[in-house]
């Protein structure tokens, strides 16, 4: 009903602009384009309801994985995790990287002289390379630092599953404590100045 009454309105613009002078035609006529892109993009009413439960699901390279199945298994960082239970975490800094990024994450390591109450974890997707992944499960169990989700490749196209997957996880494991305050996402490249944050 409500798709017909768009119509009819769409209509009587037309009929109108025909009746206008040339020059505020073209105007009207991409006036009336804008508002029929718009009405075939938004589909019926009824498409348009969302249930929140429904679990999203992205196609990717003919797979199709649910953004629901996020959890790490093999290693996780458990540094972090302590300090989530324990109510001393203020700030948590989670940093989107690649797998094959080993040097920029040793750089930001050693230049991460940050406070007790400060965490940083390094986000990031599988690698279909097996020497790049065994690298991977050697450096997470080194320094209890990383989430490695395994439910998809690390890619440019999947960097919409990586921060939903990464909001997620410090959703489920950090944030029902009290005690954090800030969360903040930071790629592998970027420097934090300490001091000027806490102001």
């Amino acid at each position: 009903m409500a798709f017909g009454l768009e119509w009819r309105i769409a209509t009587r613009i037309a009929r109108r602009s025909l009746q206008l002078r040339p020059y505020r035609l073209q105007k009207t006529v991409v006036g009336i384009l804008i508002v029929l892109a718009v009405l075939i993009l938004s589909g019926p009413a009824s498409k348009r309801k969302e249930s929140t439960d429904e679990i999203r699901t992205v196609r990717t390279h003919l797979k199709e994985i649910s953004v629901e199945e996020d959890s790490p298994r093999k290693f996780g960082p458990r540094q972090i995790l302590s300090l989530c239970r324990s109510g001393h975490l203020h700030t948590l800094f989670f940093v989107h990287t690649s797998p094959d990024r080993f040097h920029d994450r040793k750089e930001l390591r050693s230049y991460l002289h940050r406070p007790p109450e400060v965490a940083v974890v390094f986000m990031l997707g599988s690698s279909d390379d097996s020497n790049i992944a065994l690298r991977i499960a050697q450096e997470a169990e080194l320094y209890e630092d990383m989430v490695v989700f395994e439910s998809f490749i690390d890619s440019y196209r999947n960097l919409t599953l990586k921060f939903v997957n990464s909001i997620r996880w410090i959703h489920h494991k950090c944030g029902n404590k009290h005690s954090l305050q800030n969360i903040i996402k930071l790629d592998d490249d970027a420097w934090v100045n300490f001091p000027m944050l806490k102001r």
